[in-house]
């Protein structure tokens, strides 16, 4: 065999080896916290906000206070991953936050729309079309039953087509979902997939899942 030919199948032969240490279960991986223990973390960390009740809309400087307290526990979040999860979470001036996180009657109709698929994406979309903030306090604080409008919007026929009108008229898809990450519920399976344990991470955690 000669020189050129076995340099090229040693080479090939390594890179096989780095691509199944990558792909095949069990090869070395970055090591993660586990669900429960990021679940856990943020709920106790959320259970301490003064302002914050179960079911609000969380907002950017409640998330950026959780990853700090995921920071003090030993764990990490890449700065890539960490703006991107930023843009998905509400700033705490934004209308809907004020409208639906600051009274009962807010939070009530919240709980209500919470339920229907993409029923806080909907409402999202409609404070930003053309007079769209004076319908979404309309339908919260006057309209009786107002969460009935979301609910047809979401969940039937009619309200599909009437999403398609409207993204024709708006040159946007008003039966998509925005992306964005509104609640708790939203947020941590989100989380989950992106905080690990630094290499550098001196945590019990780290130590316990490192190879020998």
């Amino acid at each position: 065999m000669n020189k050129t030919l076995l340099t090229t199948l040693i080479a090939l032969n390594l890179t096989t080896t780095l691509v199944v240490r990558n792909d095949v279960p069990g090869a070395e991986r970055i090591p993660s916290p586990s669900a429960q223990q990021v679940t856990t973390l943020t709920n106790k960390y959320f259970a301490t906000l003064p302002k914050y009740k179960s079911g609000n809309l969380i907002t950017q400087a409640e998330v950026t206070g959780l990853l700090k307290e995921i920071s003090n526990q030993g764990w990490d979040v890449t700065p890539k991953d960490n703006a991107q999860l930023m843009k998905r979470i509400l700033s705490d001036n934004d209308f809907l936050v004020k409208e639906l996180n600051s009274s009962q009657q807010g939070r009530s109709f919240l709980h209500k729309i919470r339920n229907y698929p993409g029923g806080i994406d909907r409402l999202d979309k409609i404070a930003q079309m053309p007079k769209g903030k004076r319908d979404v306090h309309a339908m919260i604080y006057k309209i009786p039953d107002g969460d009935q409008w979301v609910k047809g919007m979401t969940t039937t026929q009619h309200g599909r087509r009437m999403g398609n009108s409207i993204s024709r008229w708006q040159h946007d898809n008003f039966n998509k979902n925005t992306g964005r990450l509104y609640t708790l519920d939203q947020l941590l399976p989100e989380l989950i997939k992106i905080v690990h344990i630094p290499r550098t991470s001196t945590s019990p955690e780290f130590a316990s899942q490192r190879k020998p």
